[in-house]
């Protein structure tokens, strides 16, 4: 048996794309014949221990709690010899013993650059602390501006020294694992998508409005929200107006816009209501200062989640599913992995050229199904889990 394992409030979360990503992932191995079961270990007020939630089983424990949580269901559901595909957790000294006890079972899968990611939170935190000329201040200070350490650096790469592999959203990150522990076993699978069903073959018109939507699961500097604004705050345009909408975010304080552009924050959404919505855009956002982390490459399951819905989107980082001259690339705008206010004269050109193309909705949804179904990378996983020596 195949056991998938979270870390983190993900399969609670309204509109949660982790949650949408595990079910149609649970779906895939399913249909090719695997059993699958789920746990997820989540805050204590989310759930009662064990109970399930749909295909999930839930684990209710506070923070300081989690390692342990996920030692007493591996010993309670996990058989010898099934495999564990397990969403990297932060790194801890208690984390490592218990992937030291069954890492033989594990395989981490590492979503983003995790050393780059904990050492961004952590500077975030010390700026939000008052200085002071105390001991304790000055080596935190010391430790995260000058020796650039936090307990990713320093105990993540024994934890990867403990498990089996690790399947890495992109090639960029699986390199960067391998350089964290030189003999860990990588492979680079993309966050895949599933299709649902849609009203129109062809892209929407623009007419006298130009509608755009940015899915975000938690604000974070990366997404690059500022150059989102700071474009729309300079836009000036006679004929077209625009109307952006932020979901995952309720307010990002207070801003002024020029007539003609409109921005509403619509807070946390279920998937139901994304689903909904997002068949009125005209394109989608998607990340745009991936850089800040040291990053180039990414697979947003958002961006995927609104391809799979026939957006085209602006990108401002590599994408491992979308090679430059792929059959995608037409349905993408490249823009530069840097600071600079996002050019909305150069997003509406884009999409009117889309229109006028021979490209169409039906073509763009034919391609994503192709190149980023889930079941395709259920398929990968599961060959990759296999070579490693586990059978489920």
């Amino acid at each position: 048996m195949l056991h998938i394992l979270q870390v983190g409030n993900y399969m609670v979360e309204p509109g949660s794309g982790v949650a949408k990503k595990t079910h149609a992932l649970v779906r895939a191995f399913r249909s090719q014949g695997q059993q699958v079961m789920v746990h997820a270990v989540v805050d204590e007020n989310q759930s009662h221990f064990g109970e399930a939630h749909g295909d999930i089983h839930l684990y209710s424990c506070q923070r300081a709690e989690r390692a342990n949580a996920v030692r007493q269901l591996i010993q309670s559901h996990v058989g010898p010899g099934d495999a564990i595909l397990f969403r990297y957790p932060w790194a801890s000294a208690e984390m490592l013993e218990v992937v030291r006890t069954f890492g033989h079972q594990i395989v981490f899968e590492h979503n983003t650059d995790e050393e780059a990611e904990a050492l961004l939170l952590q500077r975030e935190h010390l700026e939000r602390m008052p200085f002071r000329l105390s001991w304790s201040y000055l080596h935190y200070w010391f430790r995260t501006q000058i020796l650039r350490r936090t307990v990713e650096s320093t105990i993540g790469p024994r934890m990867l020294q403990a498990v089996s592999g690790g399947v890495c959203m992109t090639e960029e990150l699986a390199e960067r694992e391998r350089f964290r522990y030189s003999n860990y076993i990588t492979k680079a699978i993309a966050n895949g998508c599933a299709l649902g069903e849609h009203k129109s073959d062809f892209f929407l018109p623009i007419n006298d409005s130009f509608r755009a939507v940015m899915l975000i699961g938690a604000p974070a500097p990366w997404h690059g929200l500022d150059r989102v604004f700071k474009g729309l705050q300079s836009f000036a345009h006679t004929n077209v107006a625009i109307r952006l909408d932020v979901i995952g975010v309720s307010d990002a304080g207070q801003m002024t816009f020029p007539a003609g552009v409109e921005v509403r924050f619509l807070g946390r959404l279920d998937d139901n209501a994304i689903e909904a919505l997002l068949p009125e855009y005209h394109i989608g956002i998607g990340t745009l200062a991936l850089h800040r982390k040291r990053m180039q490459e990414a697979c947003p399951l958002k961006v995927r989640q609104c391809m799979a819905a026939g957006l085209p989107m602006v990108l401002g980082y590599r994408d491992t599913d979308i090679s430059p001259m792929g059959s995608l690339s037409p349905f993408v705008l490249q823009v530069a992995p840097d600071d600079a206010p996002l050019d909305w004269r150069s997003i509406i050109q884009f999409y009117e050229h889309l229109l006028a193309s021979t490209h169409t909705r039906e073509n763009m949804l034919r391609e994503v199904k192709n190149v980023m179904s889930v079941e395709s990378k259920a398929e990968a996983i599961a060959a990759f889990m296999k070579s490693l020596g586990l059978s489920f």
